[in-house]
């Protein structure tokens, strides 16, 4: 969870294993946006000092940003671009 603390325009961050970020209003409890496109769980959610754009990481090392004035991506990386994730029939000891 990220918080903005400005006064005109308070903002609230959550991440989720459903693969979203949503943006709520800290004062009134309003949801505003839900931001979505990760194909993991978001672990890591941030927003910039000015509060314009919202920064949300996956399991899978793939960041979004998004602004938050229309909730569409801004950029798109992954920050593990060697990672490999194991497939299932690896996981399962025999």
């Amino acid at each position: 969870m990220a918080q903005h603390a400005d006064a005109k325009n308070p903002l609230l961050a959550t991440c989720s294993a459903d693969g979203t970020v949503k943006l709520f209003n800290p004062v009134t409890g309003a949801a505003l946006k839900t931001l979505t496109g990760h194909t993991d769980w978001v672990y890591a959610v941030a927003i910039s000092p000015d509060g314009q754009l919202v920064a949300g990481g996956a399991w899978n090392g793939e960041v979004r940003v998004w602004r938050v004035a229309d909730g569409k991506e801004a950029v798109t990386f992954n920050a593990s671009p060697s990672y490999t994730a194991p497939t299932k029939t690896a996981d399962v000891k025999k």
